[in-house]
């Protein structure tokens, strides 16, 4: 079968192939942090990695893989509370967390670009309970898809909003607690000396895109409007990972360096309320 060119891809759906790779390198350890069989296979049908498999301790693989293991946390977390729940991934990419979680019941829903979810069509097919969405994430029509459904719903943005503005963060935010009172929305955000590091960044740089957004403080959003609660600011690295080492696990206990990659999980509008269409309509 012919392999699809990283060319052809646009810079922002390049980015899929980063967390791809790692879950592909990182799932051939014996002491794997998060266990993806697929990653491997689906590499394989791009004509180049992003990144390369080195033989030291790769600490953006780590911290992402860490990272893909709290929001699974989260979702399982949310399903443990609603087992016939929806579970909305923005911006999945290539993610295979539908079937790293998956209980029987839940349903699933997939965000990316149009030519992303052309790609994962063809790789990851959907099912009847893992659905898949073609549009922008700032293309605000999308949650009619997830209005309908009349299902408890958490909201899940792993590696999107750094790739933002702020702006476009805020308007989505705002348009997400209108739509849906009560809704938990968790999402990682990197801090603004981070946002300086990142530029440098090899993978990032090859993909040939931009970091937009950082935040140094998780309790700003609730600036944005009433409707805003932060309920955790949590780190990757939160409990002890025996894969960081002694140097590593130092290094990221520094409020500094803890700091520059967070998770925050927030909770929209007041109650829990009916998904609101009218809302979307004014959005």
């Amino acid at each position: 079968m012919e392999k699809r060119k990283l060319a052809d891809l646009s810079p922002v759906a390049r980015t899929l192939l980063i967390p791809l790779a790692y879950r592909a390198i990182e799932s051939q350890r014996p002491n794997a942090i998060l266990n993806d069989p697929c990653a491997l296979e689906l590499l394989g049908s791009f004509d180049e990695p992003l990144v390369q498999p080195g033989k030291k301790l790769d600490l953006d693989q780590l911290v992402t893989m860490l990272r893909a293991r709290r929001f699974d946390r989260y979702a399982r977390n949310f399903l443990g509370q609603h087992p016939n729940g929806m579970v909305v991934d923005i911006g999945c990419g290539l993610d295979t967390r539908f079937e790293r979680i998956d209980n029987g019941q839940m349903l699933w829903f997939g965000l990316d670009l149009p030519e992303v979810i052309t790609v994962r069509q063809a790789l990851l097919p959907e099912t009847a309970r893992g659905r898949l969405i073609a549009a922008s994430v700032l293309d605000l029509a999308w949650m009619g898809c997830i209005v309908q459904e009349q299902r408890p719903v958490i909201f899940l943005a792993e590696g999107v909003f750094p790739y933002l503005t702020e702006t476009d963060v805020r308007r989505l935010v705002l348009a997400l607690s209108r739509c849906f009172p009560g809704v938990e929305l968790v999402f990682d955000v990197i801090s603004t000396l981070s946002q300086r590091i990142h530029r440098f960044s090899p993978a990032i740089r090859k993909a040939g895109v931009q970091i937009g957004w950082g935040i140094d403080d998780g309790h700003r959003l609730e600036t944005w409007g009433a409707a805003i609660c932060l309920v955790k600011e949590d780190r990757y690295a939160a409990e002890r990972e025996p894969r960081l080492g002694k140097l590593y696990g130092l290094i990221l206990s520094w409020p500094v360096f803890a700091n520059m990659n967070r998770i925050l999980h927030v909770q929209l509008g007041q109650g829990q309320g009916s998904p609101d269409l009218d809302a979307l309509r004014r959005a």
